[in-house]
């Protein structure tokens, strides 16, 4: 797969991507699929607090996303974010997910975020792995949560990608030419 940052162009071919787990599957308690409107405006959104990445294969086809947003909007949570990622469904158990993962955690990381969370639905055993295996840590489940296609719990996961007890620099934007050479470590 070939790894790119998003731009509002690509929001049908995210919204497409995201609305088949809205419709089909509990990777989001989302019940009602969003509109290419929501998703244009959603994609510039993600892209003020840090990259939005793509896969795509030779021919174009989107294989799957990763992004952060903001883990809550009070400013001393500014250097926390939640993860998203989400895989074409043809293409889960093939390492796009991964991928995907690890540059956007080293993209988070230059940014100068210290914390990462995932909330996955519980149960989801893929889910949980692929965090397991990126170095995140279950902090916490909540039972009986939500309701899609029955009651679902929901878990935390957690990465710390610094440590330490110092006053944080602000986080930054990276140049495309920072972002750039780091996706280029991940291109297969």
């Amino acid at each position: 797969p070939r790894l790119s940052v998003a731009s509002r162009a690509d929001a049908k071919d995210i919204l497409e991507l995201y609305n088949w787990y809205v419709l089909h599957h509990t990777a989001t308690f989302q019940v009602t699929p969003s509109t290419l409107e929501e998703y244009e405006d959603w994609v510039d959104n993600t892209l003020k607090v840090a990259p939005l990445l793509l896969a795509r294969d030779a021919d174009g086809r989107l294989l799957g996303y990763a992004c952060a947003h903001r883990w809550h909007p009070r400013e001393a949570y500014d250097w926390s974010v939640e993860s998203t990622i989400y895989c074409a469904p043809d293409a889960r158990g093939c390492g796009v997910g991964t991928l995907l993962y690890r540059a956007l955690l080293e993209l988070l990381a230059a940014c100068g975020y210290w914390n990462v969370y995932a909330l996955v639905a519980d149960p989801n055993p893929a889910s949980e792995r692929i965090h397991a295996q990126l170095g995140f840590s279950c902090v916490g489940r909540t039972p009986h949560t939500a309701y899609k296609f029955g009651w679902l719990g929901l878990s935390t996961w957690w990465l710390p990608l610094r440590r330490g007890n110092e006053k944080p620099e602000p986080t930054h934007p990276l140049t495309q030419e920072q972002v750039e050479e780091i996706l280029g470590r991940y291109q297969a």
